[in-house]
């Protein structure tokens, strides 16, 4: 899978994650499910640290959209500003038809294990982390 999240700004080596299992979450301010889907998010940090996964939200969207977002709902866990480029990396991921949100758990070995489009739930979550 890709290593490096570009951003105008800033890139992300993705491989300083090597060897740990990492979720990958992609949303936008703008998405509907996205909004119901990050309190769910943040409300299960400790199960996913306590299953040793690394959450990551990668924004696609303007960096000053994705901040006046997060002044309204909270992104407890670290999240990256990709812009319109994370969804170059979505679709890399398993995301075809480039919809949000979108969510890929991937292996200490660094293979896409589970993929799911739409909102996530707390029991699919859980599932999860349990596997």
């Amino acid at each position: 899978w890709p290593h490096l999240l570009e951003h105008p700004k800033q890139t992300t080596d993705l491989s300083a994650y090597a060897g740990e299992r990492l979720l990958l979450n992609f949303w936008a301010p703008w998405c509907a499910p996205c909004k119901e889907e990050i309190p769910l998010l943040n409300s299960q940090l400790d199960a996913i640290r306590a299953a040793n996964v690394q959450l990551l939200g990668i924004a696609i969207d303007s960096e000053e959209n994705v901040t006046d977002f997060s002044l309204r709902i909270p992104l407890n866990y670290l999240n990256i500003n990709a812009e319109h480029r994370g969804m170059a990396l979505a679709k890399q991921l398993g995301n075809e038809i480039g919809a949000l949100p979108f969510t890929v758990l991937i292996n200490s070995a660094g293979e896409v294990e589970k993929t799911h489009l739409g909102e996530l739930n707390a029991s699919l979550l859980t599932t999860w982390l349990e596997d």
